[in-house]
């Protein structure tokens, strides 16, 4: 069997789609559930679905997390019979996918060893020489006996416990979680250098500088990148992006040919999910939920601002370059007289050419050249361009500021019931619905961003107006219920109303997000 045959292959059909958020308890299980909490979240940012399929993503706090993690490692080495450590190591080249490590085991399991580089079963942790044996260290080439050197379980090359570790403590401090692929240093050996022999050698090597003392803090190292491998090499799991959050999320279905060939797709709708924080974001490109852009159309969209491209164009739209030495001149007074400050050298704005050629009448210039056509043809095209980003941009930017600005309607509508279930007084209904209406105009501001972002590099015709139209009723209507939500309104604004206006918002919300993924799927069958 090649090493191909064990390269992660998924044949599950996987469409990617909004995911709906788990909130609970500390442990953040499903069942431990606040229906208020799921009613709300799953109304709001579980509606409006990008697909016609919804997967359920799960929020997994450190503990939940670790107990995963432990249960697929104790599963593996109960059903397959081998060590934790070679369990760790399959685990990991397996991408944490306990059921396809299982497949092939039951196959072939002296080639998955060999595959994943795990030490075999009934093969000691760590190897030493044997007594009276003098090896010689595959590194410095000095010899050795005893335990001052030291083989994985699996293979024969042996090296001295200081070179050892050295190499392993470079490993921990340059690779991240990649370091607990660190092989053999022997050339072509693939033999994984597992925990065993990782605390073997840190535990007595004496590092050199800047190592010298840190045997600890790197074993430490090594255990935190095993806890973080469960997340960083899994596909169905994510950090959460936000700042101090520190939870992660799981999409069951997600496996890791669906999401590279999601990545790969300009056609894929983003899969929205949200974190326990209440932290919606991408899981494919962990950015900010940006439905309904494609995640290459936000890349595109932040590389613009990050170039400075459209100060490029600014430039190119709104000034001329001195013919004297090129620098960049704004006209700002009406006498076309201009004299460069940089170089000193006097010209025409019109037509570029030095003063002193004009005579006594600048019309002299009104000759044709059809050079000065094609520069004025590009900085009328320069400014076509920017004045089409700036439209984009400007209400790009409004929504997100607005979304920021009524974060503290949703803030301050939790402070009041959080004031009531503490005081046992009043009724959560009376504000709830208040609560619930905050949510759907957040996510509703979400959408609208990126909607300008989708616009943007929407080609025009049909299907183009009709997602204008969709995004005009989604605005209105989302203005109109920003406008009920602002607190000097509210007490004015009927209860009736306000509900019935939110569920205009999610409506229209549906609406624009199906139509963008209908017109995708047309687009796919032609």
């Amino acid at each position: 069997m090649d090493d191909e045959d064990y390269v992660l292959e998924e044949d599950d059909e996987y469409t990617l789609e909004e995911a709906a958020e788990g909130s609970g308890d500390e442990t953040m299980e499903l069942e431990g559930e606040d229906e208020r909490d799921d009613a709300g979240l799953d109304a709001v940012f579980g509606a409006a679905p990008a697909t016609p399929r919804r997967e359920d993503a799960e929020c997994w706090s450190p503990r939940t997390r670790l107990g995963k993690q432990r249960q697929m490692i104790d599963e593996v080495v109960d059903v397959l019979a081998v060590s934790e450590a070679a369990a760790r190591v399959m685990l990991r080249e397996f991408r944490w996918n306990a059921d396809r490590l299982k497949e092939r085991y039951f196959e072939n399991a002296a080639r998955v060893v060999e595959f994943s580089g795990a030490t075999p079963s009934g093969a000691p942790p760590v190897r030493y020489p044997q007594d009276g044996q003098r090896v010689s260290c595959g590194i410095c080439f000095s010899e050795f006996t005893g335990r001052a050197a030291v083989a994985t379980g699996a293979c024969d090359h042996f090296f001295c416990i200081s070179c050892y570790g050295t190499f392993m403590a470079h490993e921990l401090s340059e690779k991240g979680v990649g370091s607990l692929g660190m092989h053999c240093p022997a050339v072509g050996c693939r033999v994984v250098c597992d925990r065993a022999l990782v605390a073997t050698v840190l535990g007595v090597a004496a590092l050199p500088p800047p190592f010298d003392g840190k045997n600890a803090a790197l074993l430490t190292r090594y255990d935190e990148f095993q806890e973080r491998s469960f997340v960083d090499d899994s596909p169905s799991v994510q950090w959460c992006p936000q700042q101090r959050c520190g939870l992660c999320v799981h999409a069951p279905a997600v496996t890791a040919a669906s999401l590279a060939a999601a990545k790969a797709s300009k056609t894929q709708p983003p899969m929205v999910v949200t974190c326990r924080c209440r932290h919606s974001f991408c899981f494919m490109c962990l950015h900010e939920a940006h439905t309904p852009a494609q995640c290459h159309m936000v890349r595109q969209w932040l590389n613009k601002e990050q170039e400075d491209k459209n100060t490029g164009n600014w430039i190119l739209a709104n000034t001329k370059p001195c013919p004297g030495c090129g620098t960049p001149i704004e006209k700002n007074e009406g006498c076309n007289n201009i004299t460069c400050r940089s170089c000193g050298f006097s010209f025409c704005w019109v037509c570029e050419k030095e003063w002193s050629q004009h005579g006594t009448s600048w019309y002299q210039c009104n000759f044709y050249d059809a050079n000065a056509e094609e520069e004025d043809l590009k900085r009328d095209t320069a400014r076509q361009d920017l004045a089409r980003y700036i439209h984009y941009y400007t209400r790009y930017a409004n929504h997100d500021n607005s979304k920021y600005l009524e974060q503290r309607i949703l803030t301050q509508t939790e402070a009041v019931m959080a004031e009531m279930q503490e005081s046992s007084e009043g009724n959560l209904d009376t504000v709830e619905y208040l609560w619930e209406a905050a949510l759907q105009l957040i996510r509703a501001r979400e959408t609208l961003k990126y909607t300008y972002v989708y616009a943007y590099y929407l080609e025009g015709g049909a299907q183009k107006s009709l997602f204008e139209y969709n995004q005009a009723q989604l605005e209105h209507n989302t203005e109109l219920l920003s406008k009920m939500l602002e607190p000097k309104n509210q007490r004015a604004s009927e209860r009736a109303a306000v509900i019935n206006q939110q569920v205009l918002v999610r409506q229209s919300l549906e609406r624009l997000q199906q139509g963008v993924f209908d017109a995708k799927s047309m687009a796919g069958m032609l």
